[in-house]
């Protein structure tokens, strides 16, 4: 079984964040991102939760960033999850170039470039 631990829950609430996002769920947006504030706002100040809340703000102000920028669409996951859907588009931005009949040297360099200016597009 795997250890769940304070930087996964806020991990995880945030990954709930950029889906919703992705999927124009508006109430579960405000539900996760009022989360988030919760966990920062009303934690207790301690040793114990500091790792949490400072995951949590650092969380906030990525989002704080994006919505003043008009940019919420363009938040990636974070965690194994970012791992996984980092993956998964490099994998068809490949398959696609595959189908253009682009040479192999042509192929490895577009994809460089891709995984260099991931996020950026």
């Amino acid at each position: 079984m795997e250890t769940i631990t304070d930087s996964t829950l806020v991990d995880w609430l945030y990954n709930r964040f950029v889906e919703a996002v992705r999927n124009d769920d508006y109430r579960k947006i405000f539900i996760y991102e009022d989360v988030l504030h919760q966990i920062n706002n009303l934690l207790p100040s301690g040793r114990k939760y500091t790792a949490m809340k400072k995951r949590a703000k650092a969380h906030l102000k990525e989002i704080l960033k994006a919505s003043k920028g008009g940019a919420l669409k363009k938040l990636h996951y974070t965690g194994a999850e970012f791992t996984a859907d980092f993956n998964r588009i490099i994998e068809a931005y490949e398959k696609e170039l595959h189908n253009t009949d682009f040479d192999e040297e042509t192929i490895n360099y577009l994809l460089n470039i891709k995984k260099e200016t991931y996020g950026n597009d």
